[in-house]
């Protein structure tokens, strides 16, 4: 209580009755990156608690409530005011992130999985922004603003994944509810080759790679395998807006021959992994003098591309070359 300016930090806070972590009247703290498990209160901020950062902590199995901030009815200055909580981990407690008469916090990024109630806010709780969190089957309702007096509260870019519950209930005044993304599993990828080339020195693919999220994916990770080696990172070039370079070694085959492999795999945070497959057959007859299609017909071929089709998780691209009939 009246504790200001503090770090709370790597502490292991679990089986108590009542709180894990308990601040009253306390501004300016860091808590980060402790554990509170098994308690009636994960992490709780109370009465007066301005501008501390809640991040990085993991609050699982409390009967109540993994994060809670809470004002007083009566006074205005002991709401708890411009705390930012993320990067957490919430598991399993009745309400993941819990606020009452709580003004101007920010709630960013933290992953919250398998409560009643993933996000609550109640009563005189203004002007919060709930941003890009990952709010995972909880079964009543993900995200609840459960009362008129809340105004002005954002949520935006959240990845909300629920095979039953609601995804979000509002009972606000002016809420924005902006780009989430809705769904019963967690969003995944769409592939679509834009351009290819081939000469005997390299084989060129560009590829999109797009998130079934409207508001864009971080840390995406490929990785990827031609003829069953793993492509150098430095081959898959980021050419910006979601477009990728794919250098290969070339690989020839003869007619009769079976294609060749080109295998990949998508990632990203809160995503559903997805693979790919690419057949790829390059006639060595067909690169001419120029080392190069060009891109241009080729007297004595015919060119045959069949575009991605899907096929449960797998899609299939061949980029085939044949030789046209003598007549």
């Amino acid at each position: 209580e009246n504790s200001n300016s503090n770090t709370v930090l790597g502490n292991t806070a679990n089986n108590n009755t009542g709180w894990g972590i308990h601040l009253i009247f306390s501004s300016y703290n860091t808590i980060s990156g402790n554990t509170a498990t098994n308690n009636d209160y994960g992490i709780h901020l109370e009465w007066g608690c301005d501008n501390n950062t809640v991040s990085g902590n993991t609050a699982n199995n409390n009967t109540y409530y993994g994060i809670y901030l809470t004002g007083f009815l009566f006074t205005f200055f002991d709401n708890c005011d411009n705390n930012t909580i993320s990067g957490n981990t919430l598991n399993d407690n009745l309400i993941g992130i819990y606020l009452v008469y709580s003004d101007n916090n920010v709630i960013y990024n933290n992953t919250i999985l398998y409560h009643d109630l993933g996000i609550l806010l109640l009563s005189d709780s203004d002007r919060n922004k709930i941003w890009e969190n990952y709010v995972y089957i909880n079964t009543n309702v993900s995200i609840s603003i459960s009362s008129a007096t809340c105004n002005e509260n954002n949520i935006e870019r959240n990845i909300i994944v629920n095979d039953g519950g609601k995804f979000i209930s509002d009972f606000g005044t002016d809420t924005l509810i902006n780009l989430n993304y809705f769904g019963k599993t967690p969003p995944s990828f769409v592939i679509n080759v834009i351009a290819q080339s081939f000469s005997s020195i390299i084989f060129n693919i560009t590829i999109k790679i797009s998130s079934e999220l409207n508001f864009g994916t971080r840390e995406l990770s490929i990785q990827m395998w031609w003829n069953g080696i793993l492509v150098p990172s430095n081959d898959i070039e980021d050419i910006g807006n979601s477009l990728f370079n794919i250098s290969l070694t070339p690989i020839f085959v003869e007619p009769g021959e079976n294609p060749i492999l080109l295998n990949m795999t998508l990632g990203a945070p809160y995503h559903k992994d997805k693979s790919f497959e690419t057949y790829i057959t390059v006639d060595p007859d067909v690169i001419l003098g120029d080392d190069s299609t060009g891109g241009e017909e080729i007297p004595g071929y015919s060119i045959f591309f069949i575009g991605l089709t899907a096929v449960g998780t797998i899609g299939l691209i061949y980029v085939i070359f044949k030789r046209k009939q003598q007549i």
